[in-house]
């Protein structure tokens, strides 16, 4: 075991400098939890980007806190499948002379893999002077397993590369007054999604294999479940479905499945961070039994499954994307006419044009109650009738 925790800490032995970028929005998350003794978990789709993240934020760590007090581990390594989290943290201290007083600060990469995790993280937290900052794919999965950790533990989601992080990662400079780059840079983001591997390699078997394995084992194998076609199938719809309202019932006829198979496949795709729901605003009797809109966590995997998705419901996705990071949108249905996106006081709908028509700007004009209301365009940016006219790459860059 010591070989390979040797291997997975190259600055026990010297300079480390992780590749990629540093996202600072998620440090600053991360250090202000460094002197709470909460358990961190990192949590998002597959290939987000967390394991990059911890080893940037152990880079910065290493400023303040010798090399030899911090542990990072991947526990989907084959040696230490059968090993505890126990033994694991008894073996490093006892590599470093560390004693059970010494503070010390370790890393898990993919936590759920390993049975029993959210007890011995109990024990670690509970006993020993251990920070620890955990990482795994299925954010619902974690929590329902985290009976024992109740009250000591924070939830951090990694979510895909925002357009600054895009532009970043390319090595795009960028004027936000410059219009024709601003809006091809921004519908590439749209198109291409901030996966970051897949930003780097542009390849799209990257994103098939990746959706491959997501299904299968995130998925089948998790749930023990034998249909790939359904579950294909289900993706499918739900990919060509983004920014519309779907009902379980409406699929559950189009796929021949059940009602009860339809909520559990879609349960297991919102678990492992592939898709999000916006329920209608209303009362919560409205919000239950009306249809459910479906967004996909990354635009690249939406159009991975759907080639044929239109650039303005891949806008749409994008904007709930970056919207739900600060609040809890939900769409507006009112004398028939719909609001993609309604929050506090403000609503806000998607027209990813310049050349709006009347019947464009109908909702919001109807809308009551909403102090602020915006529309998402493709360049066009004044107020036309109290709505504010916000460009696409504009609300990607500085928000609302």
């Amino acid at each position: 075991m010591e070989d390979i925790l040797r291997m997975f800490n190259p600055w026990w032995m010297g300079d480390f400098n992780p590749p990629g970028i540093i996202r600072t929005r998620y440090h600053d998350i991360m250090r202000s939890y460094l002197d709470r003794k909460q358990v961190i978990f990192l949590v998002g789709m597959r290939r987000v980007g967390k394991t990059t993240l911890m080893k940037h934020f152990i880079f910065e760590l290493l400023n303040d806190v010798p090399p030899e007090r911090i542990l990072y581990v991947s526990m989907d390594h084959p040696t230490l499948q059968k090993a505890s989290i126990l033994d694991i943290e008894k073996e490093f201290r006892n590599i470093q002379g560390l004693s059970m007083m010494d503070k010390v600060y370790i890393f898990l990469d993919e936590v759920h893999l390993h049975p029993d995790f959210e007890i011995e993280l109990k024990v670690l937290h509970d006993l020993e002077r251990t920070k620890i900052f955990a990482s795994g794919s299925a954010s619902i999965f974690l929590l329902e397993k985290g009976a024992y950790l109740t009250g000591r533990q924070h939830f951090i989601e990694v979510c895909p590369f925002d357009l600054k992080e895009y532009l970043e990662l390319a090595g795009i400079t960028y004027d936000i007054h410059d219009t024709s780059p601003m809006i091809k840079n921004a519908e590439d983001h749209v198109r291409y999604g901030g996966l970051p591997e897949y930003l780097q390699s542009k390849d799209a078997g990257y994103l098939t294999d990746l959706l491959e394995s997501i299904l299968y084992k995130d998925i089948l194998s998790r749930h023990s479940l034998k249909n790939i076609g359904s579950i294909k199938d289900l993706s499918q719809l739900l990919s060509q479905s983004v920014g519309n309202a779907l009902s379980n019932r409406k699929i559950a006829r189009i796929l021949n499945l059940s009602h009860r198979s339809v909520s559990d496949y879609i349960s297991f795709f919102q678990e492992i961070k592939l898709i999000d729901l916006v329920e209608r605003e209303g009362k919560i009797s409205v919000r239950k039994i009306s249809p459910k809109k479906v967004y996909f966590t990354d635009n690249g995997m939406a159009r991975t499954i759907a080639p044929t998705l239109n650039l303005g419901s891949l806008a749409e996705n994008l904007v709930f994307n970056e919207l739900r990071k600060s609040s809890q949108p939900r769409y507006l249905l009112s004398n028939g006419r719909e609001i993609d996106f309604v929050f506090d006081d403000t609503a806000v709908e998607v027209k990813y044009k310049d050349d709006l028509l009347k019947r464009d700007l109908e909702p919001l004009l109807g809308s009551k109650g909403y102090k602020n209301k915006v529309m998402i365009t493709r360049s066009r940016e004044e107020v036309v009738k109290g709505i504010k006219l916000v460009p696409l790459y504009k609300f990607l860059l500085e928000g609302l």
